[in-house]
């Protein structure tokens, strides 16, 4: 996170071309970009995806409780669902990029986020990319979630 937290818009453009030529030098013929966290437009890897003429599921992140480790504070939740309607829609004519609405991890947003961005993207035809105990950090918050330990 704090080298994507660092990425200006030349490096995210970057980034994402390189990624996306490699990917088709592989054989794959679409990415995910699951939300990113640097503080460029969306359209920066959307860009870079096109150009390359592979497509992209581009994720929008939708986070709006505080991070697991007690940081950030909490977003409106009204201005989150506002921002993934209006990515849903900027993308909907898009022949190679496809929206998608994206939580880093369930904690990171309320359950009544959870429940109106899956709604959002069922409506739109879109996915909604979570990422579940993708590291020991995630899986031991959830262990002590479970027992109420948190």
């Amino acid at each position: 996170m704090p080298l994507e937290n660092a990425l200006d818009e030349e490096s995210a453009y970057v980034a994402a071309k390189l990624a996306a030529l490699e990917s088709l030098r592989g054989g794959f013929t679409t990415v995910a970009e699951a939300g990113t966290r640097a503080s460029v437009d969306v359209d920066v890897p959307a860009t870079a995806t096109r150009e390359v003429g592979i497509r992209c599921v581009l994720g929008l992140v939708c986070n709006d409780a505080a991070d697991a480790d007690g940081t950030g504070g909490p977003a409106d939740a009204a201005q989150t669902l506002a921002s993934a309607e209006k990515h849903l829609a900027r993308y909907a004519g898009d022949p190679l990029v496809h929206a998608s609405l994206a939580v880093p991890v369930p904690e990171a947003a309320t359950a009544r986020t959870l429940r109106d961005t899956a709604l959002l993207a069922a409506e739109a035809g879109a996915v909604v990319q979570i990422h579940v105990n993708e590291h020991l950090a995630a899986v031991e918050r959830s262990h002590r979630a479970e027992s109420g330990a948190l």
